[in-house]
């Protein structure tokens, strides 16, 4: 398929299924009375996966291909999401439980409207909120007044600690 191509989407019907297979298949391939390829490979309809998902099937095994209209397929895609739990907000496919609880987390931080004469936030807000906390004020040098550390006691514990290997290994090295 080429890129800006609109793919038709396509019902398979294959004999011992209840269900037809929904997805995209190469034209081309679509010929059941041509016995070359004796597969064809259908890009299944599932947008809510995160990775493209094919199925091959035997063409002797279709019983029925038809073409679906797109209302068909809004709604069918409507209710295999809601079958697997899922919602379409703005055009992407959320768990019901995360709309569930965006939702909760507006009501539970009043962020209903009603207060604010502003209408509620889109599900799609609620997932990717604004930070609540302001950012925090630019870091400012320190004053002049604040006296520095003296490293005296870092150097001297170095120094000590040099002294006792020295020591340490003499008398073990030297006998004494």
């Amino acid at each position: 398929m080429e890129p800006g191509e609109a793919a038709s989407v396509y019902g398979i019907k294959v004999e011992g299924q209840k269900q037809p297979i929904y997805g995209f298949v190469d034209e081309s391939t679509l010929d059941l009375t041509d016995p070359k390829p004796e597969f064809i490979t259908v890009e299944l309809d599932k947008p809510w996966l995160p990775k493209t998902e094919t199925q091959r099937i035997r063409k002797t095994m279709i019983s029925e291909i038809k073409k679906e209209y797109s209302r068909d397929r809004e709604t069918r895609l409507n209710v295999q999401a809601a079958e697997a739990g899922l919602v379409l907000v703005n055009g992407t496919y959320y768990r019901i439980e995360e709309v569930e609880w965006a939702d909760k987390a507006r009501e539970m931080a009043g962020l209903t409207g009603e207060e604010t004469g502003t209408s509620p936030a889109s599900p799609q807000e609620a997932l990717n909120p604004h930070p609540a906390v302001p950012e925090a004020p630019p870091a400012t040098a320190p004053s002049a007044s604040v006296p520095r550390r003296p490293w005296g006691m870092e150097i001297a514990l170095v120094a000590g600690a040099i002294v006792l290997i020295g020591v340490v290994v003499k008398t073990m090295l030297l006998n004494g």
